[in-house]
């Protein structure tokens, strides 16, 4: 079986904590995910399998070893350099902690450093996805990148570069931020409608919605039962079907 280990380690001033990368020698047993045992609550533990992942490890000082050299790919290097960089110019020049952790939240979806008293007043309020990433986020920056290239508006030579550029930010913004279900869908919704542009082709927005969910489910077939994939998607089929209304009335 194939899967993933939630790993959790104990904070400690004297113990060093693994990195991206980081080879650790393991000296635990691997214990499976429990549920709660009681009849009709959440199951956990299908939903951290549907997520990938099977065994939790809870590490102490001297629990694990950490060996010489390191393990990366050049994608995910590439993608943790960056968020470490944009993450050290907001705390450079932003003053104070409280906004800069504000501010890493609601731009690349950075909420170690959001105070909990902060968060949990969001939630108690009903309001905490105004601090969560979400496609919005992916409309905004496609919006602006449309402003920059509209010098490329009409010109069917530089249509393409314009595409791909566009293309290419919302995916960096997209992976940048985490790459959640909201963030993908909004990437390959906005993927799907700059290409068919280019094409010149319109396609009716209730097949385009059922793409998108067959893409993503092809990469992540686990995301059927996620509940945030499946609210996001009923929140988005609502707004379309009711849309049509509203601009009636």
């Amino acid at each position: 079986m194939n899967g993933s280990l939630l790993i959790y380690f104990q904070k400690d001033s004297l113990q060093q904590i693994p990195h991206y990368g980081a080879r650790i020698l393991v000296c635990k047993a691997l214990q499976p995910i429990k549920g709660s045992g009681n009849p009709g609550p959440f199951d956990y533990q299908r939903y951290a399998a549907f997520q990938g992942l099977y065994h939790p490890l809870y590490f102490k000082r001297g629990d694990y070893i950490l060996l010489d050299g390191r393990q990366t790919n050049w994608s995910d290097n590439f993608r943790f350099s960056l968020h470490k960089k944009v993450l050290h110019a907001l705390t450079t020049y932003i003053p104070g902690e409280k906004e800069a952790g504000m501010e890493e939240a609601l731009l690349v979806g950075y909420k170690d450093f959001l105070e909990k008293d902060l968060v949990q007043s969001y939630s108690n309020t009903g309001v905490v996805h105004v601090i969560a990433i979400s496609g919005m986020h992916l409309g905004l920056i496609y919006w602006l990148q449309n402003l920059l290239f509209i010098t490329f508006k009409g010109r069917k030579k530089l249509s393409w570069v314009k595409a791909v550029c566009i293309i290419s930010g919302l995916w960096l913004f997209a992976l940048l931020a985490g790459g959640g279900p909201s963030m993908l869908r909004s990437a390959v919704m906005f993927t799907c409608i700059i290409i068919g542009d280019n094409l010149s082709m319109k396609a009716f927005i209730y097949n385009s919605l059922a793409a998108y969910t067959f893409i993503l489910l092809c990469f992540h077939p686990g995301w059927l039962w996620d509940i945030s994939f499946q609210l996001s998607y009923i929140a988005v089929l609502s707004i379309l079907c009711l849309c049509s209304r509203f601009t009636i009335l």
